[in-house]
């Protein structure tokens, strides 16, 4: 009975770069590794049947996490909406799986942020419970996830980004921004931290106030996906000089 109320309220706090944030990044590492390598020696119908596996385990603790807040009486509309990019994937990712197939340009897309987001959100955890509280459980089951979810399909399924999809990723994100800026003008809000920077210690802090940040963010986003495309285009020059 303690366990399941700890779900709902958590008696500490998470601490960035304390203990319990090094054993989640070791855990999450672990389960990744032991995935992929497991998969690997599986046919093919079980690597594909885990991979939609991944993607509904990952996109339901979205919505897992939405109807807790719901039913707490927490959920406010001009915040809990799940439009943080790594959350907004999360929801695609059985639409990606299920609906278009893994297309090629969807990949690229999700590659790209997948990488650029869930690693810098790892890294700094705007996370405020620790386990086991479920707001803990869906933070590390989306961003851990959906990196294990881009290896699993680099790794088990050979799939490559491109240089296009750089492109692609980017003018996806445009069309994202912009449709939650236009949603924070109606509902007041701060989607995407469009109108003011995070609270606790992000990237963000490194690119001035607003609106400085958010420019320098649009101007360093394609080099920044570029640095994600980097690794494939060097292990590529290489076998063509082999």
């Amino acid at each position: 009975m303690e366990f399941l109320k700890s779900i709902y309220h958590a008696e500490e706090s998470f601490k960035m770069f304390g203990t319990e944030h090094l054993v989640s990044v070791i855990f999450a590492i672990l389960i990744g590794v032991i995935l992929i390598f497991f998969a690997k020696k599986q046919k093919i119908d079980f690597q594909k049947n885990c991979l939609k596996l991944l993607s509904i385990y990952i996109s339901s603790t979205v919505i897992i996490w939405g109807v807790f807040e719901i039913n707490l009486g927490r959920f406010e509309i001009d915040k809990d909406l799940p439009l943080v990019f790594c959350n907004f994937i999360a929801l695609l990712l059985p639409l990606y799986v299920f609906i278009f197939k893994r297309n090629s340009l969807l990949f690229n897309i999700i590659y790209y942020i997948i990488i650029g987001g869930a690693i810098q959100a790892i890294i700094t955890p705007g996370l405020k419970m620790s386990f086991p509280h479920y707001e803990y459980i869906k933070f590390w089951s989306v961003h851990a996830g959906l990196i294990i979810f881009i290896l699993y399909e680099i790794t088990i399924f050979k799939r490559r980004p491109s240089f296009k999809g750089v492109f692609w990723a980017f003018l996806f994100v445009q069309a994202h921004v912009l449709f939650s800026f236009l949603l924070n003008v109606f509902l007041d809000s701060n989607y995407l931290f469009l109108n003011t920077k995070p609270h606790n210690a992000s990237f963000l802090d490194l690119l001035g106030g607003w609106p400085y940040y958010i420019i320098w963010m649009d101007i360093i986003l394609i080099p920044y996906f570029l640095i994600f495309y980097l690794p494939f285009f060097i292990k590529q020059k290489i076998k063509n000089l082999n």
